[in-house]
């Protein structure tokens, strides 16, 4: 009996030891990563806006673009830029380093909470944690001078975003996010896309500077 049950016990370890090696394997999410163009975050998303809020949507100009003015494009949108990302990773943190407007984002992973006495910032204050084996991103402390995506979908100080990174095999990530923004929209709502790895790839300068034009 004691044999049989060392031998049920191991067969029962086997595939959770083999669970977590998987889980192990498929947090690593190291590389350079590109999505697709996304100029449309909320495309095929019925939004409910707040009182004001559509209004401050629909009149909303091209030339009122904060990149326009070389401003950093926040969370998530510069992700959805055409641009790679190189992502980095140790035991303690997290950071994507965005070719676009040469942007780098620091994400703890060693259980810290938001501080108390956050600035409002253009790209936030994030930290992160793993849910087996997809890398959940918490960002919060944003001002409102940004924009959502280039369709010109818009945002308050409130702005609360999580997002998802999840390796579906050896050169994708599979990006899901929620945006919260009790000021502009009724309830959250969601996007997703696959990332994409080219080992081959290194990011490129991008200085926004060089030919900008200040009317």
């Amino acid at each position: 009996m004691r044999v049989a049950a060392v031998v049920l016990a191991a067969a029962v370890a086997m595939p959770a030891a083999a669970r977590a090696q998987r889980e192990t394997a498929n947090r690593d999410l190291t590389g350079v990563w590109i999505g697709p163009y996304t100029p449309n975050l909320a495309r095929n998303v019925a939004l409910s806006f707040q009182p004001g809020a559509d209004a401050r949507f629909r009149n909303h100009r091209g030339e009122d673009d904060p990149t326009a003015r070389c401003l950093p494009p926040g969370v998530p949108r510069a992700l959805g830029a055409p641009f790679p990302i190189e992502i980095l990773q140790d035991a303690a943190s997290v950071t994507i380093l965005y070719e676009y407007m040469h942007l780098i984002r620091r994400i703890p992973i060693d259980g810290r909470a938001h501080p108390d006495d956050l600035d409002a910032t253009f790209m936030g204050d994030s930290i992160g944690r793993w849910e087996g084996d997809t890398l959940v991103v918490d960002a919060v402390g944003f001002n409102d001078r940004t924009w959502l995506d280039t369709e010109g979908h818009q945002h308050s100080d409130a702005l609360h975003v999580v997002e998802r990174f999840r390796r579906t095999g050896s050169d994708a990530i599979a990006y899901d996010v929620t945006i919260d923004d009790p000021k502009t929209y009724r309830q959250p709502w969601s996007a997703s896309r696959t990332l994409t790895r080219h080992p081959e790839w290194t990011l490129k300068e991008y200085v926004c500077e060089e030919n900008n034009k200040i009317k």
